[in-house]
């Protein structure tokens, strides 16, 4: 009886390890099962990576590139701080303490320089026929903010009798202001200067882009005696008159201008398209240009 007992768990024994070996064998031999002993580690491979994924911090963003310039004075050799007055007028002055006098000597290039008023904001530009202007680079923002201070400012004008005519006169006041706001100019190629160390160490300032044709001369910019600016064409770089001295201030850290194609006309301080110029002079900001060359 017992021998009978040993012997049938002896081959229910050896039932389960071939049970076990061909179960073994159909793991190997079956393309199915294979797929899906394969499919456990693959899908821990995927959630591993997602989390990993979803642990990374997101990428900052860089800040702006920073240009490193100079707040300066421009003092000409003919004797006289060159200044831009908020109504875009470039002359030459001898009041040292004119905020007028202050500029933004801001590198856009290899020796090549932005200049811009420190009170007005208005960039120094030379047109294709050699005259000076100012060309405005204004933020949308600054324009809005702009508007919004003269509505507010018409809002509380004196108010007449009628209401009525309180609120039409604000709206017509508001449109008519707006109108006469000048309009948004940019940083263009003319706002360009080639800054140049004379032989005197002092500074030449020529445009980028417009120079004589036949003998390549540079359109420099320049203060005649009186302190008069001049036309480009007619100043000279070995004559007083495109002569500065760079009287730093301070130095600053500036945004790159964003750069604009130029417009169909020039545009003058004063915000008006020059369409017509004559032979002997064009407005600046309300004044003749002189075209004397320099001496």
């Amino acid at each position: 009886m017992a021998a009978a007992i040993a012997s049938s768990l002896i081959r229910q024994k050896r039932q389960a390890r071939e049970r076990e070996k061909s179960n073994a064998c159909r793991c190997v031999s079956s393309p199915s099962k294979t797929k899906g002993s394969c499919e456990k580690p693959s899908r821990l491979n995927v959630f591993s990576r997602v989390k990993l994924f979803g642990s990374k911090k997101r990428r900052r963003r860089r800040p702006e590139p920073q240009l490193k310039g100079i707040v300066t004075k421009l003092y000409s050799r003919q004797g006289f701080h060159l200044q831009l007055q908020a109504d875009g007028t470039i002359d030459g002055t001898k009041e040292e303490d004119n905020g007028y006098t202050m500029f933004n000597l801001i590198p856009v290039g290899l020796r090549v320089v932005a200049i811009q008023g420190v009170q007005t904001k208005l960039y120094l530009a030379m047109n294709s026929e050699g005259y000076l202007y100012t060309s405005v680079s204004v933020s949308f923002t600054v324009f809005v903010r702009d508007c919004v201070s003269v509505c507010l400012s018409s809002l509380y004008s004196k108010p007449p009798e009628s209401s009525k005519w309180r609120l039409s006169n604000n709206f017509l006041y508001t449109v008519y202001v707006l109108l006469l706001l000048p309009p948004q100019e940019h940083f263009t190629p003319e706002c360009k200067f080639k800054e140049s160390v004379f032989e005197n160490y002092y500074v030449t300032y020529s445009s980028m882009i417009y120079r004589q044709q036949q003998s390549g001369r540079g359109w420099y910019l320049g203060l005649n005696k009186e302190g008069e600016i001049m036309k480009g064409n007619h100043v000279k770089k070995n004559k007083p008159a495109a002569h500065f001295l760079p009287k730093p201030l301070k130095v600053a850290m500036y945004r790159e201008p964003s750069l604009h194609d130029l417009t169909e006309f020039s545009r003058s301080g004063s915000g008006t398209p020059t369409k017509s110029r004559s032979a002997s002079a064009v407005l600046n900001g309300g004044k003749a240009v002189s075209q004397n060359e320099s001496t």
